[in-house]
């Protein structure tokens, strides 16, 4: 069963080039992807995928990422 998570998702020239559930506020110790130069941060909500085993299903969560932001590219 699919369930929704949150995202951070980077963004640079149009293409979906990372993304990072966000950590529990609660966790010890949390880390997270930042935006550099021309990059852009977004938070959304979206369903998880039930597997993301092999590059297949990565890019058909980052194409679904990328049409739900609204941008044309991913990797």
């Amino acid at each position: 069963m699919e369930s929704v998570i949150k995202l951070v998702v980077i963004t640079e020239a149009g293409r979906v080039i990372g993304t990072q559930a966000i950590a529990d506020p609660n966790a010890a110790i949390t880390g997270g992807l930042r935006a550099g130069p021309g990059q852009q941060k977004h938070e959304i909500e979206i369903e998880a995928p039930l597997s993301l085993r092999n590059s297949r299903e990565i890019q058909a969560f980052h194409d679904e990422i990328a049409k739900r932001l609204q941008i044309t590219k991913s990797p």
